[in-house]
């Protein structure tokens, strides 16, 4: 009885791979049929795969994934799962996919691939990422991350033009060897971002005239993260002065609960490695302890 009804399940699911269903952030979803996305045009693609001791080329045509996304109005968003019809997942970071090119395919070597073999390629990665049999494109945005203990000021940090590694900023300004940063910009963009994974070779870049602080990366998706005003390494994070004050003002974009926050303010003196000329900070600096 049970394998009879698994396998009406499947019947079912098979008759209905007419079909991509895309998920945005929201939960909302919307299907896109094959004949659809195909009639969009076409590119063409290589990517290369080592099957035993040689290398083979292999030539597809498809969309491009992120560029189709685009074009549906699906442009806010922090990572992708792509779900195949047998329940396998690939799931990547918006960064990620900045940097490396995504396809769906719809030919190979010339043939058309049947609806139930539809494919997610990634050239630039090893074939264990790519996916057979897309059924579902699934869009996450930001996901809350808890609050930090300790919150200090970006100036207290950064008291000249600076440009500092994030992997040495973290270690020396927060005392993490690695982790996620939770970063949030001017226009209250927030995102996660992996480090290193992400944010291997990447700097943070301290405007002193300006008192900004901005990222060597153009943007990411569409954030331009230009004007970073919160920055978080676990249970340690630095805020502009205009917020520093006003963190309830932030906790919304952050998924906060601010109603069982409890902070308080804690005035010292402490040292700083990126402070220039006297070894301590202003006497007015604080942190604010939050609970």
């Amino acid at each position: 009885m049970h394998r009879t009804c698994a396998l009406l399940c499947l019947l079912f699911v098979v008759l209905c791979m007419d079909a991509i269903t895309v998920i945005d952030v929201s939960g909302s979803q919307t299907e896109f049929e094959y004949e659809q996305i195909v009639s969009s045009g076409l590119v063409t693609f290589n990517s290369s795969r080592t099957r035993g001791d040689k290398t083979v080329t292999e030539t597809w045509r498809g969309i491009a994934l992120v560029a189709w996304l685009e074009s549906q109005g699906y442009s806010s968003w922090h990572e992708i799962v792509c779900k195949s019809i047998d329940a396998y997942e690939v799931n990547l970071h918006r960064m990620e996919l900045d940097e490396i090119p995504a396809y769906i395919a719809f030919e190979y070597q010339g043939e058309t691939l049947a609806e139930t073999d539809v494919r997610v390629i990634f050239p630039g990665l090893r074939d264990n990422m790519w996916l057979r049999g897309l059924t579902t494109i699934k869009l996450k945005g930001y996901e809350a991350y808890p609050h930090p203990y300790l919150v200090r000021s970006l100036n207290s940090v950064f008291s000249s033009d600076n440009t500092v590694p994030v992997g040495k900023f973290i270690n020396e300004a927060m005392h993490q060897q690695q982790g996620t940063l939770v970063i949030l910009d001017a226009d209250m963009q927030a995102i996660r971002l992996e480090y290193p994974k992400h944010l291997s070779g990447v700097s943070l870049l301290w405007d002193s005239e300006n008192k900004s602080l901005g990222l060597s990366l153009s943007q990411i998706g569409n954030m331009k993260l230009k004007d970073i005003v919160y920055i978080q390494c676990g249970p340690m994070a630095y805020v502009s002065e205009a917020y520093l004050g006003n963190l309830q003002a932030i906790a919304k974009p952050l998924g906060w609960q601010w109603e069982s926050i409890k902070a308080k303010k804690s005035y010292q003196q402490l040292q700083t490695p990126y402070a220039t000329g006297a070894s301590l900070v202003d006497k007015d600096d604080y942190w604010v302890v939050m609970e």
